[in-house]
């Protein structure tokens, strides 16, 4: 799990949605619902990747950064004073790609609060969305 400050997450984001700007080709399938979202993702994933070239994860993201770092192909060192710094240039050295390595973003988003997917709204709209179910077992509160 990543945790990182709410600064940090929030400049994650902006990078993020800039990756999406400068990319316009790529697209993001979002997966997101109280339950099924591992199996849906994976299923979608392999349907997919008979004819693009696909980012899927198979971790389930546990915040809102792992979510981001997920979507630019980038996992967090386990050690090291300049892990953050790091993250960071493999982020930034994503967006400048002349042609990046996917067409298509396989990304779980788990919601565990209310108002989880709106915030992710701000930064990133999904090309398609697939919700899985929704039931309040999930969210936290």
């Amino acid at each position: 799990m990543v945790t990182v400050s709410k600064k940090r997450e929030e400049k994650l984001a902006k990078l993020v949605r800039e990756f999406f700007a400068v990319h316009p080709d790529v697209k993001l399938v979002a997966i997101t619902g109280s339950a099924g979202k591992a199996s849906a993702k994976i299923a979608i994933g392999t349907v997919l990747a008979q004819q693009f070239d696909i980012q899927l994860r198979n971790e389930e993201p546990k915040t809102k950064a792992d979510v981001f770092l997920q979507m630019m192909g980038v996992k967090m060192p386990e050690k090291g004073l300049f892990k953050w710094w790091k993250v960071m240039r493999a982020v930034k050295k994503r967006i400048k790609a002349e042609k990046p390595e996917v067409q298509v973003i396989v990304q779980e988003f788990n919601p565990k609060e209310l108002g989880y997917n709106d915030w992710f709204k701000a930064y990133v709209v999904p090309d398609i969305t697939v919700v899985t179910s929704v039931t309040n077992g999930r969210i936290a509160g």
